[in-house]
């Protein structure tokens, strides 16, 4: 081989591993992360309930105070706790007052290939309160009210005053 091709074949094996290298997340299946204030006063359901007694987990956290709840309910029953929560990257620390009893989460948001209307993904590493260890949200949070409807509303009357 010539010098000039063999210099070829390294510049361009040498790129391809850079790019590999850049992109290990999504070689090993894994999405980018998003930013992580996406988290922050945006509803996550584990899914769109399609009938009033449908049961579907739910997750919101205010950015300040730091604070969110945790819920289960369908149209007709509900139940949720309050907890208290201090982030660190993507580890976030919670706490439950009504129990007094401390949790981690491990929190990833990305865009997937979520169910309509969601396009957002929030995967928790673990789940304190037995719910999901997915969760699903939209980007744009001003289009909650429309797209998701009365589970959008039931869920922000349990969401403490900030």
């Amino acid at each position: 081989m010539k010098l000039n091709t063999k210099l070829a074949l390294l510049l361009i094996a040498g790129t391809a591993g850079y790019v590999a290298f850049q992109n290990l997340d999504l070689l090993r299946g894994g999405a980018k992360d998003e930013d992580p204030s996406l988290l922050f006063n945006r509803i996550w359901m584990e899914s769109k309930p399609e009938k009033a007694t449908d049961y579907v987990h739910g997750a919101y956290f205010l950015s300040r105070p730091q604070l969110g709840i945790f819920q289960r309910s369908s149209a007709y029953d509900f139940h949720f706790e309050r907890f208290d929560y201090k982030r660190d990257g993507a580890k976030t620390t919670l706490t439950f007052p009504q129990q007094d009893r401390t949790a981690e989460l491990t929190i990833h948001i990305t865009k997937c290939g979520a169910p309509e209307p969601f396009d957002l993904c929030l995967d928790v590493g673990e789940n304190p309160w037995g719910g999901p260890k997915r969760y699903y949200g939209l980007s744009a949070e001003q289009d909650e009210a429309r797209l998701l409807g009365p589970a959008a509303a039931a869920m922000k009357s349990h969401v403490p005053a900030e």
